[in-house]
């Protein structure tokens, strides 16, 4: 019985746990600070999603530390508005080949964000991306923009490794008169990792009060898959390349794809150890055992807050002294609470892990995603980068076919949005 292998014990720890749940507290807190100013939120990102979802659970958490029943509808009501429930999901993910490169495909994301910004009616890269989300991928294509468009005054949040794609990025920003926007950007290793060519540049942003810059111990939710990050992205290889042959337009597209975000093994369509049931098999331990880590982290600390700010019980106000008591209880309680499940579920996990099937492996990811594809088509094939991007190609009949709809039913609308049941995007139509 093969063991976990080092990678995914450096990932699978209670140190991570508390990295990853501080850098989501500061999240939450720099998009509060930030909401009103910046009003919509941008993630071109698989790394950066755990990180707003758990961002996005403080609203709810934070609601505790109101004693008042006023001040918790206030809040409530205010949450509902804030930047955290207005963001736009956009696969920014570069996977070049040949003489394609990283730079040109961002580039292309950052002309698909500037058009759904400017609400751009007739826009070839939006009426691409419907096409790209409802045809290809079977998707929603209004659920796929959060039923919002992104404001001209965006914040955009992203991991950062070396710096090189978020420096590429900004370059396109540029190029295309996007300069209003705010950097929030989580990096790995406490941003040891970043190239000193790009720190001049992330450096040169943080002096102009547009971008900050989240530390934390190990970015493992950083193109491991989706037994970490609970998303993966799907590229379609054959479609971006034909197109990219026949239409000047095209040419940065290779690369381009959607998200797929129901990523638990189910066993029921997944090869995992069927005689377990679902919630016990590798992927969906490893996953759920992470970000309900990462949730109960953020529950206590929200516990603590309370403590710290409504310190009367009854006629009795908490000394100073008896409150961080209570609270380094609290931590006590949390650490020893992590320390027994880590040890739990990696004893767990290694009885489970057979054959080689370690969640990290590209392979696992396969054999993950594909069932859930054949549920959306009858002949494909499948194949995962290193990155764990799910590069997908079909009959060579099946690429015409989808071509033929392309240019026949989207090429020719004019106008993108002209479904749009949504009065907050129809207001936006140009």
């Amino acid at each position: 019985m093969p063991e976990l292998n080092n990678t995914w014990k450096d990932f699978f720890n209670k140190e991570n746990v508390y990295s990853y749940a501080k850098a989501s507290m500061d999240l939450y807190d720099y998009l509060k600070s930030l909401d009103g100013e910046y009003n919509s939120i941008v993630i071109p990102s698989r790394g950066a999603m755990p990180f707003l979802r758990n961002a996005s659970s403080l609203n709810y958490l934070k609601l505790q530390t109101f004693e008042n029943r006023d001040e918790r509808f206030a809040f409530k009501m205010e949450s509902l508005k804030d930047c955290l429930g207005n963001y736009c999901v956009l696969p920014f993910s570069a996977d070049p080949f040949d003489e394609f490169n990283s730079k040109s495909i961002r580039g292309f994301w950052v002309k698909v964000l500037k058009d759904l910004i400017d609400a751009k009616k007739d826009s070839i890269y939006l009426k691409f991306y419907r096409f790209l989300v409802e045809k290809v991928a079977h998707e929603e294509w209004y659920h796929s923009l959060h039923y919002n468009l992104p404001n001209d005054k965006f914040i955009f949040i992203d991991t950062v490794v070396s710096g090189q794609a978020i420096c590429e990025i900004i370059e396109h920003f540029k190029e295309n008169h996007l300069n209003n926007f705010y950097l929030i950007l989580i990096v790995d290793e406490n941003g040891e990792k970043i190239k000193p060519e790009f720190k001049r540049v992330l450096d040169h942003y943080i002096a102009m009060q547009q971008c900050t810059l989240i530390k934390v111990k190990k970015l493992y939710t950083e193109d491991q898959g989706p037994a970490v990050s609970g998303i993966w992205s799907t590229v379609y290889p054959q479609i971006m390349s034909k197109l990219n042959e026949k239409y000047e337009w095209a040419k940065d597209i290779y690369g381009a794809g959607t998200f797929y975000t129901k990523v638990s093994s189910s066993r029921k369509i997944n090869g995992f150890n069927t005689h377990q049931a679902d919630y016990n098999l590798p992927v969906t331990i490893m996953y759920s055992t992470l970000s309900q880590h990462i949730s109960m982290v953020l529950q206590y600390w929200v516990r603590n807050e309370v403590l710290e700010k409504n310190r009367n019980i009854g006629s009795n106000c908490l000394t100073d002294e008896i409150v961080h008591a209570m609270i380094e209880k609290n931590n006590q309680s949390l650490d020893q609470l992590l320390s027994f499940s880590f040890q739990l579920d990696a004893e767990h996990l290694d009885e489970l892990i057979q054959n080689n099937e370690n969640p990290l492996d590209r392979e696992t990811t396969k054999r993950l995603s594909t069932p859930r594809l054949a549920e959306k088509y009858d002949e494909f094939d499948v194949s995962v980068s290193s990155s764990h991007l799910v590069r997908i190609s079909f009959p060579e009949s099946k690429v015409t076919d989808l071509l033929n709809i392309f240019e026949k039913d989207y090429m020719t609308l004019n106008n993108v949005f002209h479904d749009s049941p949504f009065e907050r995007i129809n207001q936006r139509v140009k």
